[in-house]
């Protein structure tokens, strides 16, 4: 998907901010907005990344994210969080199918811990500081992500409580196995 991406460094203010997710897209009348906060600022700052027009856009999970990495670190052109790219062919649909005002546009990207942002836009995006979160609002982001050494001791639980889990399946499968094994026992002997 990512072979042959000529990548760019896009300079914004979230480019290295560490652990970024993804708080919300927003697409109204072809305005794309995305806020984005970095899971470990304690003063929960958050950016909007806005799109006043663009041809087209696709946000992609984390299942991408690996071999975006991977391409972009095999090919030394990591740079960031944010960058663009020559040589898309947007999943096999090539430009020549964007429509004709996407002529000079450019096909820039926002990776966060959970999303792969693509946007393809002629106009130029702005990047800038908004209102942080709320002290007690959810994490943003898909998933719970753990970072060690930090959160050892909640890996460790998620660990206990994997196994407990793990156990307590065998048991129930076990006991699902001596149920049907007694009811297959009981049919052969029959009534009585």
């Amino acid at each position: 998907m990512y072979r042959g991406w000529v990548v760019r460094r896009w300079e914004t203010a979230v480019s290295d901010i560490p652990d970024l997710a993804m708080v919300s897209l927003s697409d109204q009348n072809r305005h794309l907005e995305i806020v984005v906060q970095s899971l470990r600022d304690p003063s929960l700052r958050r950016w909007r990344v806005s799109f006043e027009r663009y041809s087209a856009y696709r946000n992609t999970d984390e299942t991408f994210l690996p071999a975006l990495w991977e391409y972009l670190d095999e090919s030394g052109q990591r740079c960031g969080n944010t960058f663009t790219f020559e040589g898309s062919n947007w999943d096999g649909t090539g430009p020549a199918h964007l429509p004709s005002y996407a002529v000079n546009a450019r096909h820039f990207v926002l990776a966060t811990l959970d999303d792969v942002i693509e946007v393809v836009s002629s106009n130029e995006p702005t990047c800038g500081a908004i209102e942080p979160a709320e002290p007690n609002s959810p994490p943003p982001g898909k998933a719970v992500h753990y970072f060690l050494p930090d959160d050892r001791q909640a890996v460790k639980g998620l660990v206990r409580e994997l196994r407990v889990r793990r156990i307590i399946w065998k048991a129930r499968k076990a006991l699902r196995k001596a149920v049907d094994s007694a009811k297959r026992l009981s049919r052969k002997q029959g009534p009585g």
